[in-house]
């Protein structure tokens, strides 16, 4: 049966709420990355007429240490405008006690638009300020959509100017009504999210105390959502005698204390940094209510209807937006290497590391080239190195003698010279002694070029929820030739002082283009780093999972695997401390380690162990994201 009707209401959003949605705007899907922090706010009361689009805009780059700095979202979309028609525009805007000004500069091919703080300064070319006109054209699309949605009867039909917005990260409100105690007003909300990792419902809502309003969404929503559950919590003796206190901010307190003999609350909201005596009377602080046993009564209640609207929420939440889900997740690491052939040997690789620069999620791409036959193969080659090299392969080609010395981490000398007849290219680097023919340099600058292409369209992935068009300048890499490692992540499982136990965890597609999950629990001391065997991934799940649940259940337990005169492990609850008493032997007669496993480790371990096997059944399913298809 629909909400709407179990509520009275004709329209298809249930009557009698007024309902607010926000959304995240995907910023890099209009190429803004992080010069421009938005997210879109609607709003409706009273149908059509009661409807409202409000912009919450600031930039991290006029802010102090990088911190998001507000800016005001009506003059930011004027000067955009402005700027698009060709038109001068300045203004000047303050938030906090800070001047802001908005101007349009000439720019190549327009008006691009200038904003300046201080000595701080952020630039839109004429390209981003047509890239944000698309996205502020797309939310009002959003606002139209809305707008129909509010007073339908029937899902409305999605049209080019009218249809949800399209997003992974998205939060649904409504007001369940208003409850006094006093000067003190509660707004409950109900509320339902969807975001990127998971989707929930819960009550929260906003606070006010005589003409002031207290508008920090984490404390008063989690007041009000106390109150909404604090009667059938006081009728099933959950509630403790000791005040519930909830900070706000520095310094500043909610509290909540309970007579669960007469049925009522007190509520305090308490400033400044002095200690507050629980089993003191409340009432001494900056202002004090009491909700008594009818207002505890009507919160009751507040809660039971919010339990129809997240019913509800759940079944048409596809009513407020498009789900997307993003090409790559913020925190996606991986390598992409490519190698260069010289005949059967790897010559070269060229080698791409891309990542997430937290906590600002701007992707990072790096590039390097490595020789693998060298004593350090994972040290990568300078810029001058390998333009040394491509001389020598040019010299050696045209049968002239070449010699250079760079001189970096490690000094490599490269000489081009007639070999018994042949020209060749000779490098020394560390204790390695490696001659390449002339071709290699051409091979590599190639390979290079290549890499240079897939590099821009890795960066172009980041943040976008669909697979952009390939070009010329940015393409995936070729699959032939080319490996290709996702780092899930590390999880510690052990410590104490003989070093620390880690899972790390990995995928990775072989240059046969199969895909492979790698589980390794990893020894450290200091900087000596021992993969462990292989089977004890598998034997320690089921075993971990058994003393975890005996750890919260505070029982004894002791169990373990291996061959003793072999590898072996064993594992030991103290049920008083919980923790976990983690025994491993290497193998027989090496030095037996003595770790200890915390309360929270083994269940992010077994995360990890999951988290894994979903992400090689992931890339099974998107090699395109990486690679060429038609190699």
């Amino acid at each position: 049966m629909p909400f709407s009707v179990l509520l009275g209401g004709e329209r298809l959003i249930p009557g009698g709420y007024d309902f607010e949605v926000q959304w995240q705007v995907n910023k890099r899907v209009y190429g803004l990355s992080e010069a421009l922090e938005i997210t879109a706010e609607f709003s409706c009361t009273e149908g059509r007429e009661g409807c409202a689009l409000e912009w919450n805009m600031g930039t991290r780059k006029l802010g102090e240490k990088r911190e998001w700095y507000e800016l005001d979202g009506e003059i930011v979309v004027k000067a955009f405008q402005s700027a698009a028609r060709g038109e001068n525009f300045e203004s000047k805007g303050v938030k906090g006690d800070d001047w802001i000004r908005y101007v349009t500069y000439p720019g190549e091919g327009g008006l691009g638009v200038r904003l300046t703080r201080r000595e701080k300064m952020v630039e839109f070319s004429p390209e981003r300020v047509r890239a944000f006109l698309r996205m502020v054209e797309d939310v009002q699309c959003a606002r139209a959509w809305y707008e129909k949605l509010m007073v339908a009867e029937e899902v409305p039909e999605w049209t080019k100017q009218a249809r949800p917005p399209a997003t992974d990260q998205i939060v649904v409100t409504s007001r369940l009504g208003m409850v006094e105690a006093g000067e003190l007003r509660l707004f409950p909300t109900a509320y339902y999210y969807v975001n990127s990792q998971r989707a929930g419902s819960g009550i929260g809502g906003d606070v006010s105390y005589g003409e002031k309003r207290y508008k920090e969404p984490r404390p008063a929503g989690i007041l009000v959502n106390y109150l909404a559950r604090l009667k059938s919590r006081i009728e099933a003796g959950s509630v403790s005698n000791f005040p519930l206190v909830i900070p706000q901010g520095r310094g500043v307190k909610f509290l909540v204390a309970t007579n669960q003999q007469e049925n009522y609350a007190d509520i305090e909201m308490v400033e400044g940094d002095r200690r507050v005596n629980p089993f003191k009377y409340l009432g001494v602080g900056d202002w004090s209510a009491r909700l008594k046993e009818e207002q505890l009564i009507e919160m009751d209640k507040i809660a039971q209807k919010s339990k129809l609207h997240h019913q509800w929420m759940e079944e048409h939440m596809h009513l407020f937006y498009e789900p997307k889900k993003r090409m790559l997740a913020d925190d996606l690491q991986f390598e992409v290497k490519m190698k260069v052939q010289d005949g059967e040997e790897v010559g070269a690789h060229v080698h791409l590391a891309v990542g997430a620069i937290r906590p600002y999620s701007k992707q990072k791409v790096e590039m390097s080239v490595t020789f693998p036959a060298f004593t350090l193969p994972d040290l990568p080659l300078g810029d001058d190195e390998v333009t040394e090299f491509v001389n020598a392969c040019i010299a050696a080609n045209k049968q002239q003698n070449y010699h250079a010395v760079v001189r970096g981490e490690v000094p490599m000398e490269i000489e081009a010279e007639e070999l018994y007849g042949v020209w060749t290219v000779k490098v020394k680097r560390g204790n390695a002694r490696v001659v390449y023919s002339p071709q290699m340099g051409a091979r590599l600058i190639k390979l290079m070029d290549q890499a240079k292409v897939a590099r821009k369209w890795y960066s172009k992935l980041h943040g976008l929820y669909d697979l952009p068009d390939e070009s010329e300048e940015a393409c995936p890499s070729g699959a032939t030739g080319t490996e290709l490692v996702l780092k899930v992540g590390s999880a510690q499982l052990a410590a104490g002082r003989q070093g620390r136990i880690n899972l790390e965890g990995r995928v990775e597609q072989t240059l046969g283009g199969e895909v492979q999950v790698v589980k390794e629990f990893v020894y450290h001391q200091g900087s000596k780093k021992v993969v462990l065997g292989t089977a004890l991934s598998a034997e320690l799940q089921p075993l971990l999972r058994e003393a975890l649940q005996a750890t919260k259940q505070s029982e004894v337990y002791m169990n373990g695997w291996g061959d003793p005169d072999g590898e072996h492990f064993s594992l030991e609850v103290d049920e008083r401390e919980k923790i976990i008493d983690f025994t491993y032997v290497p193998e027989a007669g090496a030095e037996t380690l003595h770790l200890t496993i915390d309360y929270g480790s083994p269940q992010r371990v077994l995360d990890l162990l999951e988290n894994v096997e979903k992400t090689g059944e992931w890339l099974g399913q998107n090699q395109k994201l990486f690679f060429r298809q038609d190699e």
